[in-house]
């Protein structure tokens, strides 16, 4: 059992090796994607950037994002990782619930307009929605992970699996263009593929290796009755409920301008792929240093307090401890902010030229204002990543 400094120390180990590693990628995938965008056409990179992962990343996030925090929440009765693997398990099922409704909208000409080019779109709809339901058949490994905070896996896993999309990616646009759609949309799958049997293969070894985990084998996480036991959790169903009501408006939030474009059709489908070039320059700081604080401080905080009790029946040191990391947290997101925002008004157009040559920046027509708006927007985004982890925390108790 990790002591309270420990978990803290896992914490901030796994938000500083995400982030490290989010950053090793970025400039990696930075490249990649400079080379991609000279090789397809920018109304191509709006259907599958922007349409296309916009069904994919709404289908993980509702089925996976409540879920998986249900499923990390620290009751006072402790774990019982046979319910806990039950309830992972819902993901998948409520993901494959996700990509039938969703499929119909995204395909039904009378509800979104369709691309001029729609040969591969059915296919290419059909390959995003298998990758999301690949990637949820991880669950119960990742949650069991987290809970025993495997920083290192987690990283790993994504790095390399991003890594090999972007390359994939390449070799497709490259020797295949004529797939167009398909092709991309491959390249999307394979990065599911890759991450599934890459922590399908590191918990096949590391079950059989290692005692400190509750399980000793890979079928053991799957779904299973017990006499005498409910197969699912009631009180775990219930909280998995509220997360879900809150990842909704956070999906929201999220992408709300995204639904809106799509569903609306404000921009041609080549202004939607300058959009989303844009859109992936200026979220750069929010993904690889935003985010893996917000993901390691709520796995943290959710292992340290016990959900239910008021702060002043819990550990006053622990109390305490949180408190001052915290402020940390609030110091370190508001210096990160105020240095995108002090460069990024001299270098958006360079970094944006340099990253999609002259057809952006002629596309876009804003001399690279559109990307000085997202250094704006570096600050609020901050202070709304330390907002959701206090709310996270206010919710724990």
């Amino acid at each position: 059992m990790l002591s309270d400094n420990d978990k803290l120390n896992e914490a901030a180990k796994g938000a500083f090796y995400t982030s490290l590693s989010q950053a090793l990628i970025r400039l990696t995938t930075f490249a990649l994607n400079a080379i991609i965008l000279r090789f397809i056409s920018l109304e191509l990179l709006g259907v599958v950037n922007m349409r296309l992962m916009l069904l994919y990343n709404t289908v993980l996030f509702l089925s996976r994002e409540p879920i998986r925090k249900a499923c990390l929440s620290r009751l006072s009765k402790g774990r019982n990782w046979t319910l806990v693997f039950n309830l992972s398990w819902m993901s998948v099922l409520i993901g494959l619930l996700c990509c039938i409704l969703l499929s119909v909208l995204w395909l039904s000409p009378s509800i979104m307009d369709q691309p001029s080019d729609s040969s591969g779109y059915a296919v290419g709809v059909l390959l995003f929605c298998i990758g999301a339901l690949v990637e949820l058949l991880t669950e119960p490994l990742v949650v069991l992970g987290q809970a025993h905070q495997y920083v290192t896996i987690k990283v790993l896993v994504e790095s390399a699996s991003q890594l090999c999309k972007c390359i994939f990616t390449v070799v497709m646009v490259v020797w295949f263009p004529q797939w167009g759609i398909v092709a991309l949309s491959a390249a999307n799958l394979s990065y599911s593929v890759i991450y599934f049997l890459l922590y399908y293969v590191y918990f096949n070894y590391h079950l059989s290796n290692h005692e400190d985990l509750p399980v000793r084998r890979l079928r053991d996480v799957l779904p299973k009755t017990v006499p005498g036991q409910p197969l699912l959790d009631v009180e775990l169903l219930t909280l998995a409920w509220s997360f879900f009501k809150q990842s909704l408006l956070k999906q929201l939030l999220t992408d709300g301008e995204r639904y809106i474009i799509t569903y609306f059709s404000f921009l041609t489908f080549a202004k939607q792929g300058v959009y989303d070039a844009i859109n992936n320059l200026g979220s750069l700081v929010p993904r690889f240093i935003f985010q893996p604080i917000e993901e390691n401080f709520n796995v943290y905080f959710a292992n340290s307090l016990y959900r239910g009790k008021p702060a002043t029946e819990q550990s006053e040191e622990q109390v305490k401890l949180i408190a001052e990391t915290l402020a940390m947290l609030l110091k370190l997101v508001s210096i990160v902010a105020l240095v995108i925002l002090t460069f990024g008004y001299s270098y958006s157009f360079l970094l944006l030229d340099i990253y999609g040559s002259t057809a952006l920046t002629q596309e876009d027509g804003s001399d690279g204002n559109s990307l000085v708006q997202h250094c704006n927007s570096v600050s609020p985004q901050g202070i709304c990543c330390y907002a959701h982890i206090v709310s996270m925390l206010c919710f724990w108790l």
